[in-house]
């Protein structure tokens, strides 16, 4: 998952400095947004998951 993240600010760099175009980035960013928001998500499960099983 933090491959994933450094892979997506790394593309959103790319995007703005190397080719200066700010349109490209709403990918990168919609993509690294669903993965933080899943992330989240599984990590709360996961805590749920542990507290009513012990």
């Amino acid at each position: 998952m933090e491959t994933g993240i450094h892979n997506n600010m790394l593309a959103i760099y790319i995007a703005l400095s190397v080719i200066g175009n700010s349109a490209i980035i709403i990918l990168p960013a919609v993509y690294g947004l669903i993965m933080f928001l899943l992330l989240h998500h599984s990590v709360i499960l996961r805590v749920v998951k542990e507290k009513t099983a012990g």
